[in-house]
């Protein structure tokens, strides 16, 4: 059984490692994983997300610090620090719940066929099917 290997990038800098104790270190003090709160964090806007193979890190450019740990070629850890396509999700426009529920009341009047926010929400609540006969 072959050990686990640790890729690290550093701006830009790579380096290896399969000490074990140095890569039990670095998966407990990992930083926040940039992909979970990035604007761009879907296949169709990041490579490597979109990747399912996931190859090494410095085959991403964008990606400038993570690491990534390998064992019997299977990714087990591939982590993001800092990337230059990240946009952290907390600075997208927020919708305010007057708008959503807005929405949601102009979609349910769609979907039930009437002018009445109330009568499209108790039916939505008694789930009546909706009238979506769109010819």
């Amino acid at each position: 059984m072959a050990d686990k290997l640790m890729i690290t990038k550093t701006d830009g800098n790579i380096s290896e490692t399969t000490d074990k104790k140095e890569i039990e270190k670095s998966i407990r003090q990992r930083e926040a994983v940039l992909c979970w709160d990035c604007q761009n964090g879907y296949p169709s806007k990041c490579e490597k997300i979109a990747d399912l193979q996931k190859g090494n890190i410095d085959l991403y450019d964008f990606i400038k610090s993570g690491f990534q740990v390998i064992k019997d070629d299977k990714m087990l850890y591939f982590i993001v620090t800092k990337c230059s396509n990240y946009k952290n999700v907390s600075n997208a426009p927020k919708i305010e719940k007057e708008e959503w529920d807005k929405a949601k009341d102009a979609l349910a009047m769609f979907a039930y066929d009437t002018d009445d926010p109330i009568k499209a929400r108790l039916m939505k609540r008694y789930r009546r099917k909706p009238n979506l006969n769109l010819s």
